[in-house]
């Protein structure tokens, strides 16, 4: 019996200690599920404050068109926001638009928006570079281009619209493509090296590289002037970049018309960072068809 003394103790010490551990892994659960909804809170907060932000710069820019950045600014508890602009394209650089995949359609303006008569931004001849340059030629999905390029008659001050349409595969390469669809080839080359130094470049020493380029003359008349240029991607089921550049490149620009904004939202240990890419004047895609006219209609395709 003397031998026996103690065992009470050690059994209630084992009782306390899996008491404890269950405590203490339940305690651990706890802390680590608040510590996340934390976190996911200060994310969403972060991500409202980035958004935030570019509404703010958008209305900014409209009021000043000079408008370049926002200092950071409190959105709401424990957020708040800093903003950057840049404006496209810089001079002697391709415009570049996202990504573009069917049924979407890229803008450029080849002549100042804001006025027509701005000799500095007149371009009769642009360059297209379009296509992911790792997609080979024989794929499906190499792209083929739609190109509604709208030029004003100022003998006649009238509006013309002339359709292009360029292809990256022949028949060759792709059943049913050029010659067969009417098609036009890409007039310089498809081999996945065409480089040019875009918006959306690293820097200005850094080029982009794009499956196709292609050479397009627009107008030899004095009198016509190429205002816009609406470009829409055919074929491909990919999204594949579109840039525009002026015809030498060294001795001409675009004008400037767009704008990326950049937001970083900052809520508790939380960050978030939204891009916005806008582009001034957007020409609605209801453009693209004849809907009611008071005189002629007249439409090219080349």
């Amino acid at each position: 019996m003397n031998r026996q003394k103690g065992q009470i103790v050690i059994i209630l010490l084992l009782i306390t200690l899996v008491a404890l551990s269950v405590g203490l892994a339940i305690t651990q659960r706890t802390l680590t599920n608040l510590t996340t909804s934390t976190q996911n809170e200060q994310a969403s907060r972060a991500f409202s404050a980035a958004d935030a932000g570019i509404e703010r710069a958008i209305q900014a820019s409209e009021n000043d068109p000079n408008f370049s950045s926002l200092s950071t600014f409190d959105v709401g508890p424990d957020s708040k926001a800093s903003v950057t602009r840049v404006i496209l394209p810089n001079p002697n650089q391709a415009l570049e638009y996202p990504p573009l995949g069917k049924e979407t359609i890229a803008q450029f303006w080849l002549i100042n928006p804001d006025n027509f008569n701005d000799a500095a931004f007149l371009n009769n001849e642009v360059d297209i570079y379009f296509g992911k340059f790792d997609v080979l030629p024989g794929s499906t999905d190499t792209p083929a281009l739609e190109i509604n390029a709208v030029i004003l008659d100022i003998s006649t001050n009238s509006y013309l619209s002339s359709r292009y349409y360029i292809d990256s595969a022949s028949s060759t390469q792709q059943t049913g493509r050029s010659p067969e669809n009417g098609f036009t080839l890409s007039n310089q080359n498809c081999n996945g090296n065409n480089l040019i130094n875009t918006s959306s470049s690293k820097d200005a020493s850094s080029d982009r590289k794009f499956r196709c380029k292609h050479h397009l003359v627009l107008s030899t008349d004095s009198n016509k002037k190429p205002i816009i240029l609406r470009i829409r991607i055919l074929y491909s089921n990919l999204n594949h970049p579109i840039a525009v550049a002026p015809s030498p490149l060294l001795s001409n620009s675009l004008p400037p018309q767009a704008s990326i904004f950049k937001s970083t939202g900052i809520s508790g240990q939380s960050q978030k960072t939204l891009q916005v890419f806008r582009l001034k004047y957007v020409v609605p895609n209801f453009f693209e068809f004849s809907i009611f006219s008071a005189g002629d209609i007249q439409k090219n395709t080349n």
